[in-house]
């Protein structure tokens, strides 16, 4: 008879922690969608999309088409190439010369 009633005990307790977190991964899902970014809709229209060329190679030509250099100044006349230590490091020649480096 104990056998029986632990049986049933056991039978009524073993769902009911997994119904605990059930509800607590269906909250956290609720959470996460609720704060992820939200997707933006394309701003070129269908007809575009499907006249552009595709593959590897247009998107390789479209990316340096749109590619910016971050700064749009010149390198300064002064930095040089300097061999020092048995390596290639870019300084001044100024620097270079001081630190025993030969400037190119």
């Amino acid at each position: 008879m104990r056998v029986a009633r632990f049986l049933a005990l056991v039978l009524l307790l073993v769902p009911a922690p997994g119904c605990f977190v059930v509800e607590e991964i269906d909250a956290g899902m609720k959470t996460w969608q609720h704060h992820s970014p939200k997707k933006k809709p394309s701003e070129t229209p269908p007809e575009e999309l499907a006249a552009a060329p595709s593959g590897p190679d247009a998107k390789r030509d479209d990316w340096w088409q749109r590619a910016r250099s971050i700064d749009s100044q010149e390198l300064s006349a002064d930095i040089v190439s300097c061999e020092l230590g048995g390596s290639t490091q870019f300084m001044r020649e100024a620097d270079c010369r001081s630190q025993g480096g030969r400037p190119h």
